[in-house]
Protein backbone atom coordinates (compact mmCIF):
# COMPACT_ATOMS: atom_id res chain seq x y z
CA UNK A 1 0.00 0.00 0.00
CA UNK A 2 2.82 2.21 0.62
CA UNK A 3 4.73 1.60 -1.93
CA UNK A 4 2.15 2.19 -4.29
CA UNK A 5 1.48 6.19 -2.24
CA UNK A 6 5.07 7.02 -2.79
CA UNK A 7 5.13 6.00 -6.48
CA UNK A 8 1.77 7.81 -7.53
CA UNK A 9 1.85 10.53 -4.75
CA UNK A 10 -0.44 11.74 -2.31
CA UNK A 11 -3.49 9.86 -3.68
CA UNK A 12 -2.70 6.36 -3.32
CA UNK A 13 -1.36 6.45 0.03
CA UNK A 14 -4.65 8.53 1.12
CA UNK A 15 -7.09 5.69 -0.65
CA UNK A 16 -4.47 3.23 1.67
CA UNK A 17 -5.49 4.88 4.48
CA UNK A 18 -9.17 4.97 3.99
CA UNK A 19 -9.22 1.34 2.99
CA UNK A 20 -6.88 0.52 6.38
CA UNK A 21 -9.52 2.62 8.66
CA UNK A 22 -12.44 0.53 7.35
CA UNK A 23 -10.68 -2.56 8.08
CA UNK A 24 -9.93 -1.39 11.47
CA UNK A 25 -14.06 -0.54 12.10
CA UNK A 26 -14.49 -4.07 10.34
CA UNK A 27 -12.56 -5.73 13.33
CA UNK A 28 -14.28 -3.31 16.00
CA UNK A 29 -17.50 -4.15 14.94
CA UNK A 30 -17.24 -8.15 14.39
CA UNK A 31 -15.74 -7.57 18.38
CA UNK A 32 -18.39 -6.26 18.95
CA UNK A 33 -20.58 -8.95 17.56
CA UNK A 34 -19.10 -11.58 19.38
CA UNK A 35 -19.47 -9.91 22.84
CA UNK A 36 -23.11 -9.15 22.19
CA UNK A 37 -23.32 -13.37 20.88
CA UNK A 38 -21.94 -14.65 24.61
CA UNK A 39 -23.57 -12.19 26.36
CA UNK A 40 -26.88 -13.71 24.71
CA UNK A 41 -25.91 -17.35 24.85
CA UNK A 42 -24.70 -16.76 28.52
CA UNK A 43 -28.18 -15.21 29.27
CA UNK A 44 -29.76 -18.65 27.21
CA UNK A 45 -28.15 -21.04 29.82
CA UNK A 46 -29.62 -18.88 33.17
Amino acid sequence: MTGAGRRNGKGADAFGNRIMVQIDQYEKDRIELQATDAQAVTGAIR
